[in-house]
């Protein structure tokens, strides 16, 4: 085994198929039956045996670190470097492919699990594979194996480490599991005592949250004073001081599900017998028990308990925290589709889409009771597990949506089998900060009026970057899915910038771009490189379910897609898009705190509402670039009289605020307000998504820049290489 300090383990299950399924298994290819999936998200029946396994390796140690005490910063530190379980599910049908063996044997599998038909063969593979820990049956899992789990995997691969010991217990209860288990295993690496029964036999859901959000609090505290290299008596006198201000200001990332389907997907979907099952809150009143997965086969069970598993993986790996919502109803779907529907019909009504948005906005805030919000109040960024767009929702005392407050990162719960599968299968850091090639594939035509003007975008666009040394950026102009699948094959970009004319077609219900003559969903492309832009109308719309190009380029490659819900002006998109690039700069020259592709994309939004406003008629947007005294009305704005007044979650209404405060100045008070009325604005920032791992693409890190060129000054110091004589 190699010394890395990673950890896999290994499920084996058998399969009818490889379990690969279509991203809408009954209308894709028809290749499944709905007989052997669940209802109503989807869910390979062939993969239920597997689910103790998968819920158990959730108790194991992520990485070898796991097994020590270790300074509290660095605990802190991996809510940032997310250490997700690594965890292989392999179907029997795939082991007589040479590449799938030679796969893992690169791998560190600690441990392998399967169900007692398969024992043999897991045997004979877990042999081939040097696997340290063997195979376990996946029936006599228990408290005890997971102790004897944890020691072994101490003695074996590690007995050099001081071991902390404390080995978890299995978390009884799975609709608890996404906010104890995390808490559990923090408080056992804060070497605290942990009552695994009594943290389960809390009843009051405020309490449960409280000792869990007071644990991220003392977290944050102590990881604080060590950074500053105080001492023990120094931090003692100072704690209470520290914690009460960790407090006020505490942020860590959240882990939201939210199911529920469209009923238009359903009734497009599932056999007429089968169109009501839309929803899977009828599981509350199945008792959803770590032992009940053995015996129990119902689909909502079933759903509820892998949509489980998907919120608490996540929350573990970030130690964090995570929840799960009621399901959203076939109702607020269907005002998420009359919105969509109307900004991509005519020309809009700026009062008529605020309107759609807050009635939106405010029903679906109903599912979030108080101790979700106050969770997510908390949170320095949300993974949502769902098909519908939670950062549209407007919580109770807030005026501007939840995707204005926080960074958000979407994993589509369609079909349920490949969200899982995507999360097992979660890429590593992919890092920009040493320099990356931009290509921007221009697909509409020069003689289209948007294309032309997105071709002006694209001419600013690429002059700006030419300002940015780490940045190589290519245009191309592409009139066939062909030239561009080639270009892409030929040349190695990190980043692609697809302009198109997006395409949502509502009878076969399907969104993706134009090329050419030619409609494209994305496996037209081939493999795509790690981000992907699709600067592209309708790409991503939600209201009905639709299969969309900005879900399906994450099978081709993507690590994330950002796309947008509903027509976008071009104009405005390519200021986003400009705006979106300057920032990727800014980051990259350490000017802008911003880490990642999700905290630029975060960025560019909030502070792009100004240029939602501005953009509502002609006139306003003239007195933008106007002056008042020395300088411009934008000048006034950015550089003075918006700094600390713009309250992310107020941040439209702020912003209006301010303005008005400026056009008073100038007389025209009156004259603004009529503008804000009619015809108002619309606020289309807010419907740009990521979708995938943004989070996982890092623009700038100081810590990984070191130990990027740490690794290279090792290799510059290696001797070249003999050369053989002729």
């Amino acid at each position: 085994m190699s010394p890395s300090m990673d950890l896999q383990y290994l499920i084996l299950f058998n399969a009818s198929s490889n379990c690969d399924t279509d991203y809408q298994p009954f209308i894709a290819n028809r290749t499944r039956q709905t007989q052997d999936c669940t209802l109503p998200h989807g869910f390979d029946k062939d993969l239920i045996v597997c689910l103790p396994a998968l819920w158990y390796c959730l108790h194991l140690p992520r990485t070898l670190y796991d097994l020590e005490d270790i300074p509290t910063h660095i605990i802190h530190s991996c809510q940032t470097y997310d250490f997700g379980h690594d965890i292989v599910l392999l179907p029997t049908l795939l082991l007589d492919r040479s590449n799938v063996i030679s796969s893992l044997k690169r791998k560190n599998i600690t441990l392998t699990l399967a169900p007692n038909d398969l024992y043999e063969v897991a045997n004979d593979l877990s042999k081939q594979l040097d696997v340290p820990l063997g195979v376990t049956p996946i029936s006599s899992l228990s408290d005890k194996t997971l102790a004897q789990h944890w020691q072994a995997i101490h003695t074996q691969l590690a007995p050099q480490m001081k071991y902390l010991g404390k080995e978890p217990k299995l978390c009884e209860r799975l609709d608890l599991a996404s906010l104890l288990l995390p808490t559990r295993l923090l408080l056992r690496q804060m070497n605290a005592p942990v009552d695994s029964a009594a943290l389960e036999n809390i009843r009051d859901k405020a309490q449960r949250l409280g000792l869990a959000l007071h644990l991220q609090a003392v977290i944050s505290a102590i990881a604080r004073m060590e950074r500053e290299g105080k001492t023990l008596l120094e931090a003692e006198k100072i704690a209470d001081a520290v914690l009460a201000e960790e407090k006020q200001r505490l942020a860590f990332p959240v882990s939201v599900a939210v199911p529920g389907i469209p009923m238009i997907y359903a009734k497009k979907c599932y056999p007429r017998n089968q169109r009501n099952k839309s929803e899977i809150s009828a599981t509350e009143n199945i008792k959803r028990t770590w032992k009940s997965l053995y015996t129990q086969r119902e689909d909502v069970f079933v759903e509820r308990a892998v949509i489980d598993f998907l919120v608490t993986h996540r929350a573990v790996a970030r130690n964090g925290l995570g929840i799960t919502l009621p399901d959203v109803s076939g109702e607020l779907y269907g005002t998420l589709a009359k919105l969509e529907h109307h900004l991509s019909v005519g020309r809009p009504k700026a009062r008529t889409v605020w309107r759609l948005l807050n009635n939106l906005g405010t029903a679906a805030a109903l599912l979030v009771d108080k101790d979700a919000q106050l969770a997510i109040r908390c949170a320095s960024f949300l993974t949502v597990f769902s098909s519908f767009p939670v950062g549209l929702v407007i919580l109770p005392e807030d005026t501007a949506p939840l995707v204005c407050k926080v960074p958000i990162a979407y994993r589509p719960l369609l079909p349920l089998t490949r969200a899982l599968q995507y999360e097992l299968s979660q890429p590593p850091i992919f890092y920009l900060g040493s320099g990356f090639r931009i290509l921007i594939a221009e697909c509409i035509d020069e003689n289209d009026l948007v294309g032309k003007m997105s071709r002006i975008g694209w001419s600013v666009l690429r002059n700006s970057l030419k300002e940015v040394p780490q940045v190589n950026c290519d245009y191309v102009e592409v009139a066939r899915v062909e030239e561009l699948r080639a270009i892409l094959d030929r040349h190695k970009h990190e980043v692609l910038v697809l302009s198109a004319h997006g395409h949502f077609n509502p009878r076969n219900n399907v969104a993706g771009i134009v090329v050419g003559d030619r409609f494209c969903l994305g496996p037209e492309l081939g493999d795509v490189p790690p981000l992907v832009i699709l600067s592209a109308c309708h790409v991503a719309p939600r209201g009905v379910g639709p299969v969309s190009i900005a879900d399906l380029l994450l099978r081709q490659g993507a690590i994330a897609v950002l796309g947008t819900q509903v027509p976008v002006n071009v104009f405005r998109n390519a200021t986003l898009m400009v705006r979106f690039f300057v920032y990727v700069g800014e980051a990259l020259a350490n000017r802008e705190p911003l880490k990642s592709m999700a905290d630029i994309l975060h960025r560019v939004l909030v502070s792009n509402a100004v240029n939602d406003i501005v953009n509502g008629n002609k006139t306003m947007l003239a007195w933008w670039g106007s002056n008042i005294g020395d300088r411009t009305i934008l000048e006034e704005f950015m550089s003075h009289r918006s700094s600390g007044r713009i309250r992310k979650s107020h941040v439209y209404a702020d912003t209006e605020r301010v303005l008005e405060e400026i056009a008073s100045e100038c007389g025209i008070r009156e004259k603004f307000r009529a503008w804000l009325s009619s015809p108002g604005y619309i606020p289309e920032s807010l419907f740009y998504t990521f979708i995938g791992w943004p989070e996982r693409i890092v623009v700038q890190d100081p810590v990984i820049q070191k130990e990027k060129q740490c690794r290279d000054n090792l290799v510059n110091r290696m001797p070249p290489l003999a050369q053989e004589k002729p």
